[in-house]
């Protein structure tokens, strides 16, 4: 009786593993129907999800020990933190099926606290919409001041995959408190994905979603984090063509973005670049210290509120910088 129910569980388990599979052409364009601009910006956006899902992939799969799966990857160093925040997802899906009782999720995100900590939370998040009852037991393994980078994960997986819906104002339910703020920093990073990397297009689709309501700020902070991590050409008056009540919040994303950057111990060509035009009066050094002094200075707070006064603070110190100081 054992062995056949164990037969059981792995059929069971192995047919999970090969639904919930992506197929890389998932990440191209023509599927995701975003738009399209030039071949070169497309191949960008492209490359980043194929990354994704490589790491996705092979974490559902198992087909390597999560111990040493980065070893796996075929990205580049700028692209590695998108193949950990896969595995990630990989990881806690896996975790989530009935013959395995593992605990991948745990073993990645300790394993990779030094490089992808942020990276690695957005992915476990990402898995929230995938299966959903596991929510406590994602979240019970998540540093609490960062958890609320989940929530941020499932609102870019929702954008990534359904962004007609949310572009037409859907937005997932039963969200709580500040649940449903992250969530719209996730919205407000895959917008960058919908619009090909063109921030006038960014605008509109947030203009549309902000309309009546107060979503603007917590949108263009993704977008910021988005455009700095992730990369993009800007044009060089970025401030021209933003409201200047949101200029700070996309400063603090893209602030968020160099911080993260430097856990992998250098700093993209594009990332440089789109720093220089979002905040150019303070070095990308002294921006990143001033990310990590400003968490330092919320320890004090309960942690359920550190993530969003860590936010409010960098936003605050960086509202002379931005732009040339036009503000």
């Amino acid at each position: 009786m054992i062995s056949s129910l164990r037969d059981v569980f792995s059929f069971i388990d192995e047919a999970s593993r090969n639904h919930l599979c992506l197929d890389a052409s998932e990440a191209d364009f023509a599927v995701r129907k975003f738009v399209k601009r030039s071949p070169a910006e497309v191949d960008r956006f492209e490359l980043i999800g194929k990354t994704f899902i490589e790491g996705y992939n092979l974490a559902l799969l198992g087909k390597a020990p999560i111990a040493t799966i980065i070893n796996s990857s075929n990205a580049t160093p700028s692209h590695l933190g998108f193949y950990s925040e896969g595995v990630a997802m990989g990881a806690a899906i896996a975790d989530a099926l009935p013959s395995l009782n593992s605990k991948n999720l745990d073993k990645w995100i300790a394993q990779e606290r030094a490089q992808y900590d942020y990276l690695n939370h957005i992915g476990a998040g990402w898995a929230l919409a995938k299966v959903p009852w596991r929510k406590k037991k994602i979240l019970d393994v998540l540093n609490p001041t960062w958890k609320w980078l989940a929530f941020d994960g499932l609102g870019f997986h929702d954008t990534y995959f359904y962004h007609e819906k949310i572009t037409k104002g859907w937005k997932r339910k039963r969200l709580k408190g500040y649940e449903g703020r992250a969530y719209d920093q996730g919205v407000g990073r895959a917008l960058w994905f919908v619009a090909c990397g063109d921030l006038a297009i960014a605008k509109e689709l947030i203009d549309h979603l902000d309309c009546n309501s107060d979503r603007g700020q917590d949108l263009w902070s993704g977008l910021g984090l988005a455009i700095t991590y992730a990369g993009g050409e800007l044009p060089n008056s970025p401030e021209n063509i933003i409201d200047s009540r949101y200029l700070p919040s996309l400063a603090q994303g893209c602030a968020f973005a160099l911080e993260a950057r430097s856990k992998q111990g250098f700093f993209p060509k594009n990332c440089k670049e789109v720093a220089k035009l979002l905040i150019p009066s303070i070095s990308i050094n002294d921006c990143v210290a001033l990310v990590k002094e400003s968490l330092s200075e919320v320890r004090n707070r309960n942690v359920d509120e550190q993530y969003e006064f860590w936010r409010v603070r960098v936003r605050d110190k960086l509202s002379k910088n931005l732009c040339g100081g036009r503000i």
